[in-house]
């Protein structure tokens, strides 16, 4: 047992050591960052098939992963419940604690069926994979081993030592919907078998089970840095003027005028202007978000006109599906600051996205941005 134990720890340790690598990794995608780690916490129901018999318990979880990518992942984790036997010989009630781990792979059937889908919050998980089961038993089940009569039912029989370690499989399904970057729900189903080894009884038959779960999952480095980089403006383009036509007859003197009146400047009709973020970057930086002050009040002065917001994304980062996300994101986090902190009423902003669909610029970097273009 102590070999199987040792084993166990190593499986475990490795797991952690390879999340710790993970989270040294760097993103090269707009938007979400892979490799990601994740944490979640579950509860639910388990059905433990005890040859005729069958106990339903409630069963708690921990789990430890990574996606490697938007389609493969791997995680460790470790379930927690108690069964009881109820047992018609002696006239009582026998208890069992369990402890449980698994290493599982896991498929995003999702991404792996449509990559490229806009913003995705939904996804359904395939896992399998296998580990170790550990149990104990209580006084009264260790105690009652020799005490059966002969001829009577010993299937639920304790032999050997109090607890013990065995093989186990699992597989199924799991479903998620993300709330936020960093925070998530799922439901989980599974069936699983343990060795023989893990339920320790006389008869050392294994015992299937299945469960039901739900919680939360944390993601941890899945949402994109904040430390934005400075990204210097393209030059504006000036139209080219064409060149005048000489005059064929000669040029009079001029005759002296009086100068003209200095009249106030007339609101403009349009406003076209251009806010750029950084790699994987839905957050403004100081000096581009005074662009957006500058525009606020414009559009103050100027009260039947209409602001369009287009948010696009770099096609030489990331992949076309995590480009359209963040250049929704982009195009959002302009629309709240206009409306939320520079009080332009949400009736008079449109938002849309391109992602990577669109280059408006030549430059790639400069293709991190942002349009916004006023219209009556």
């Amino acid at each position: 047992m102590k070999t199987k134990l040792k084993t166990l720890l190593a499986l475990v340790a490795l797991l952690f050591a390879s999340a710790s690598t993970v989270s040294a990794q760097v993103s090269d995608s707009e938007g979400k960052k892979y490799p990601h780690i994740f944490l979640g916490l579950q509860g639910g129901a388990e059905i433990t098939l005890f040859n005729d018999s069958c106990e339903v318990s409630p069963i708690g979880a921990f789990e430890l992963g990574s996606w490697f990518n938007s389609k493969v992942g791997l995680r460790g984790k470790a379930y927690f419940w108690k069964n009881k036997y109820d047992n018609d010989t002696f006239r009582q009630t026998f208890k069992y604690t369990n402890v449980k781990t698994s290493v599982d792979f896991l498929l995003d059937l999702t991404n792996l069926i449509k990559e490229n889908r806009k913003a995705k919050k939904f996804s359904a998980v395939w896992f399998v994979g296998g580990g170790f089961n550990m149990n104990w038993a209580k006084d009264e089940a260790y105690a009652a081993t020799d005490e059966y009569p002969e001829g009577t039912d010993k299937q639920m029989r304790w032999y050997g030592s109090r607890h013990n370690i065995g093989f186990s499989a699992n597989t199924g399904f799991r479903f998620q919907y993300d709330i936020k970057e960093w925070l998530g729900v799922n439901i989980e189903a599974a069936g699983h078998y343990n060795g023989h080894h893990a339920n320790n009884y006389a008869n050392n038959l294994g015992d299937w089970q299945f469960t039901a779960l739900a919680g939360l999952v944390f993601n941890i480095n899945k949402k994109s840095s904040k430390a934005a980089k400075t990204v210097t403006p393209p030059a504006p383009v000036q139209p080219t003027q064409p060149a005048p036509k000489a005059d064929p007859k000669p040029a009079k003197k001029p005759v002296a005028k009086k100068p003209a009146e200095s009249k106030p400047a007339v609101p403009g009709k349009k406003y076209v202007e251009t806010v750029f973020f950084g790699n994987a970057i839905s957050e403004l930086t100081a000096e581009e978000e005074a662009k957006l002050k500058e525009l606020a009040q414009w559009m103050k002065e100027n009260p039947g006109t209409y602001i369009y917001i287009t948010g696009y994304a770099d096609v030489t980062t990331g992949n076309p599906e995590l480009n359209m996300e963040v250049s929704q994101k982009r195009a959002e986090a302009v629309a709240k600051l206009l409306n939320e902190k520079y009080g332009i009423n949400k009736a008079r902003i449109h938002v849309s996205y391109k992602g990577d669909t669109v280059q408006p610029y030549v430059t790639p970097a400069n293709n991190r941005c942002a349009v916004l273009s006023t219209k009556k």
